[in-house]
Formats: structure tokens, sequence, C-alpha cells
């Protein structure tokens, strides 16, 4: 996930982060706590990028989706109280550093991906892994899904599911994943499940690119400007616009896209994260008038 190391206001990732988010669902605990003195118990899991499959291969234009689509499903995930969902940046890097140590294989010698699945869940201490693949025939694309135990490794039967929308599949596997773990949403919470970013593929298309971890942040503001030229309503293109602008020191710009992003009326959870980049910027502001510097860090879990 993209960073800013040298900036005074530091956002490490853009979707994984979701700092206000948690902040909000850090408060409705903290008033859970209030009213039964114990902190609801939740089940803990890590979203891993997916991963494309063998057969039919992924192209090197797509293979943003990867990334994407596991954040789909972890934005999603969020929404239901009885999950914590860990940081993105925080799982690639286990990941990461699992890949890059010695292999671990199965009898027949080959890398067993549920063992390497099974360690990044014990080194993060999380009680499921969650990943899958993708593929794509034509307009469709192909999904498999996966919810890995740590403490046992079983995973299940791998579900599977095709679609040409990708809220539909992002869905269908959200539905899977928590059918597997269990967990039935509230009513409230489900009212905040299924919501669409964006009805234009285009702009989701462009939007996707600039959230890949290759993308510099210049690349990162013309995609945006793209996606939100093909949906002046995309508020989640506006929060990734916005911090990719800071990151260029263009805090000006930034502060603006903020603001408009937030007339755009978007969910609780990208609001949040909107009114947290838009505070943090204008605080910025204030410290470098008064001729002081800040540092301001934002962290993923309360």
């Amino acid at each position: 996930m993209k960073t800013t190391a040298q900036r005074p206001f530091r956002v490490d990732g853009w979707f994984g982060l979701l700092v206000a988010g948690l902040f909000l669902a850090f408060a409705h605990l903290r008033a859970a706590e209030a009213q039964t003195n114990t902190l609801p118990t939740r089940t803990t899991v890590a979203v891993l990028p997916w991963l494309p499959m063998e057969r039919p291969p992924m192209s090197v234009e797509d293979s943003h989706w990867l990334e994407t689509f596991g954040n789909l499903v972890a934005g999603e995930l969020r929404q239901v109280a009885a999950l914590r969902v860990l940081p993105s940046d925080a799982v690639v890097r286990e990941l990461t550093r699992q890949l890059h140590a010695p292999p671990t294989l199965d009898q027949s010698g080959s890398t067993n991906v549920a063992l390497v699945f099974r360690k990044v869940g014990e080194s993060l201490k999380v009680t499921w892994v969650i990943s899958g693949a993708l593929s794509r025939t034509g307009a469709t694309w192909i999904a498999t899904a996966k919810a890995v135990e740590t403490q046992s490794g079983n995973s299940g039967e791998e579900f599977r599911t095709t679609s040409t929308n990708w809220f539909e599949l992002r869905d269908r596997v959200v539905q899977q994943v928590l059918r597997h773990l269990t967990i039935a949403p509230s009513p409230e919470e489900q009212k905040g499940l299924g919501k669409v970013w964006t009805a234009s593929r285009e702009a989701l298309e462009w939007l996707s690119q600039a959230m890949s971890e290759s993308t510099g942040d210049t690349e990162t503001v013309e995609l945006c400007r793209r996606a939100l030229a093909s949906d002046p309503q995309f508020a989640e293109a506006c929060y990734v616009l916005a911090v990719a602008l800071h990151n260029l020191a263009r805090d000006e710009e930034a502060l603006h896209v903020a603001s408009e992003g937030l007339k755009l009326r978007p969910d609780h959870y990208t609001a949040a994260q909107l009114h947290l980049i838009r505070a943090n910027l204008l605080l910025s502001q204030g410290q470098a008038r008064a001729g002081s510097k800040v540092l301001i860090v934002c962290t993923h879990d309360p």
C-alpha cells in the first residue's frame, strides 16, 4: 500500500487503513462496554490480496484487481461488528515475509498455500485468514474464496462464483465467508452491506489502477481525476485523490477535494475518512501559520 514518510500528515495505505472507520468502530465498542462492562467478543481475521488463477492466466494489465478485490472484501467485512479485520498493509507485510521465508512444502514437494496462509495467521494472531483467486474470461470475472482456520489449518470447501460486476462478486464472496464463519450481521449492519461505490465501470477501473501499490502519487492524481470525470459522484475517488495530493505537498487542492467529497453525501465509512484528512490538513495549516511543526501519525487500530 502507498505510504508517505516525510510529510507532517502520514497515511499508510488507502483502504486497509480506513482510520476514521476504525475510530468509529472503537467508539461503538466503547459504548457497548459502558453498557455491559465488557467488550464484545470479536473474531479476528486477516484478508489477503487475491491471487491470480493459473488458468486462464491473468494479464499484467488486470493485476491491479488482485489488491483491489481483497480490499473490497476487507472493507465490506469491516461493516460487521463481530469481526475485527486487520489493516491491509500489516497483512501484506507479513505475507511478503512468509513468501520470502524457506518454502513450505507438502508431501508431493509442492508449495502448500494453505500452510503459508496458516503461518500468516499464526504470526498475526488471527483466527481466520481469508483469500482466494481471480481470473477473467472476456467480460466475466471468476473468483474463488476460502477461509483458513489458523489453529487447525482447515479451510473447508473452496467457494467459486462468477460475475461481470465487481460489487456483485464481492457481495457473494462476503456472504459465503460470513456463512463459513457462522456470523450473522444484525439488521442494522445488513443495511450497510452491499453498497455500490459507483455505477461506472470505467470509474472503478481508474480507481483500482490508482490504488495499486506500483502507482506513484502523480499518476494516482491523474487516474483519480479520470475516475471523477467518469463519475463526479464517486466519493471514494475523492478520498484517494486527497491523499495523493497531500503526498505531493498540494495541501490546498487536497483540502478542496476532501471538502467536495463530503458534499457528495458518502456512506459513514468514507465520510469519516474524508473528515479525518480534512481536519488534519486544517490543523497542519494552522500549525504552519503559527510557525511550528506538527506530526500527526494515523494508526490502524485502537
